[in-house]
């Protein structure tokens, strides 16, 4: 992944740019502040440019917390490690709880930055799980909700890759003691960065992590398609009008994965994806390559989408052409994406009566499928809350069926496991009133010798459930593909 775009200059003339009297200043204001309380001190200032996935292979490759999103289309990414603050809970009223976390902590910041940039100052970076109970098993250390705010992260945007530091500031700590430590982790990151081997920070290790097996593949159809079968059932008697069926794939592993070698494979072949990866410690991490936006924020502008009802992608161009014009006119894909999008629009309509979105869905392509796409745009109360915003999106037909709580009722029931952060909000925000958080779908579970993989399907009147599963199968690809490179 390479070395920095132009060597680096001495730490000192970095001083003279980034540890200015402003900053000292800044410094001085936490220092007091910490009289009452410890306070959280950032600093942020542009680097050269850097591939924030390798900043994360080298820096982060031994941190207990790494964070990394990645809108390769769109050009931006965020790498992040250690976890300096943790705000997480297993209450029912999640949003709510994680929200005044968030604002207590905002009321306790002092920032800097060295250029103004909406980007500047902390990030908090997490999610919450699908359902609302505590989480358990597997997931219990997820929680039902978690956010971590990093030591350090590193995001690109566009042509500007900023560098953010932040330390806790306590009632015991003086100026000098407080910058000093700033200028330390600041040298020591900037040589790390300027002396980035060539080649792979992750070397091999040997052998394939998985034997491929098709027949982990294939595991669980005829429970698959009977419940598909009782779905379509339950829908016909009126209980709801559609629910999303998901499958868990346990895959077992021979040795640890390289997870930024999948992460590299996953935003090369699904650019139109966002790339996440949320790991909490070194036995449990979280990754995808979701197609999904649930939400994007900037300031009092909402940005949303409904993407639902599924065709393969074509061989061909012609075979490609036909497919998408196929699922155009396919009355059940349409009424099932109609849902999603009334749906969507009768959540944000609590909020403002400016929620806008095309009268038809035209067609989002990705590697393996292609779906009916529908921008969704709102313009909020500036004092609205992204979690409340969240909260009313979450879940969305999409991932969860409608009516909501008859379809959420009858998915525990059929899927039979724990959904835990699947199909969940996963993302970012800062301060600033900028974040965005997708929709964790074509995820997996990585766990010590094993991953588990998901993938799931809207299932409504009409669904065939051969072809359903054939679905599954085919949104499952990524991941495995992926699982190759680790």
């Amino acid at each position: 992944m390479g070395r920095l775009d132009d060597t680096l200059p001495h730490p000192d003339l970095l001083f003279r740019t980034v540890f200015t009297p402003d900053f000292r200043a800044v410094v001085e204001q936490a220092v007091a502040a910490a009289a009452d309380g410890q306070t959280l001190l950032t600093l942020t200032t542009p680097v050269n440019g850097i591939d924030p996935l390798a900043v994360l292979e080298i820096v982060g490759k031994s941190a207990a917390f790494r964070f990394y999103w990645e809108h390769p289309d769109q050009q931006f990414a965020i790498s992040a490690g250690e976890a300096l603050i943790r705000i997480g809970t297993q209450n029912i009223d999640r949003y709510r709880t994680i929200g005044s976390k968030i604002a207590h902590w905002k009321s306790k910041t002092f920032s800097h930055g060295s250029i103004p940039h909406s980007l500047n100052g902390p990030h908090v970076l997490g999610g919450f799980a699908f359902h609302d109970q505590p989480q358990t098993h597997h997931w219990r250390t997820f929680g039902n909700a978690g956010f971590v705010i990093p030591e350090w992260m590193v995001v690109r945007d566009g042509q500007l890759t900023l560098l953010t530091l932040a330390a806790l500031v306590r009632s015991t700590d003086t100026a000098d003691r407080v910058e000093g430590l700033f200028r330390s982790r600041f040298t020591e990151l900037m040589r790390l960065l300027e002396t980035m081997p060539d080649g792979q920070a992750e070397t091999d290790t040997g052998g394939a992590a998985f034997s491929d097996d098709e027949a982990a593949w294939d595991d669980g159809r005829d429970a698959f398609r009977r419940n598909v079968i009782l779905a379509t059932e339950r829908i016909r008697n009126g209980d709801f009008q559609k629910v999303v069926i998901a499958r868990e794939v346990r895959i077992g592993l021979r040795r640890p994965l390289r997870i930024t070698h999948m992460l590299h494979h996953l935003r090369t072949h699904d650019p139109t994806c966002r790339i996440f990866l949320y790991q909490l410690h070194r036995n449990a991490a979280f990754m995808g390559a979701s197609p999904e936006r649930l939400a994007s924020f900037e300031r009092a502008m909402v940005l949303t989408e409904g993407l639902a009802g599924t065709s393969p992608r074509g061989r061909t161009a012609i075979e490609d052409a036909h497919l998408e014009k196929t699922l155009l006119q396919s009355a059940k894909d349409l009424n099932e994406h109609r849902l999603v999008v009334d749906a969507i629009a009768d959540r944000l309509g609590q909020y403002t009566e400016s929620v806008r979105y095309p009268a038809h869905p035209a067609i989002r392509k990705y590697r393996n499928v292609q779906h009916l796409f529908t921008p969704v745009s709102a313009e909020v109360p500036e004092d609205t809350s992204p979690l409340v915003i969240l909260d009313a999106l979450h879940p969305t037909p999409a991932v969860g069926g409608h009516p909501a709580p008859a379809a959420l009722r009858h998915l525990q029931e059929l899927e039979q496991y724990d959904r835990g952060w699947f199909a969940s909000p996963l993302g970012w925000l800062n301060l600033n009133g900028r974040g965005e958080f997708c929709v964790a779908i074509r995820s997996g579970l990585i766990e010590p010798g094993r991953v588990r993989l998901f993938a799931g399907c809207g299932i409504v009147n009409g669904s065939d459930p051969d072809t359903e599963w054939t679905e599954t199968q085919l949104k499952l690809l990524p991941m495995r593909a992926a699982l190759r490179h680790g």
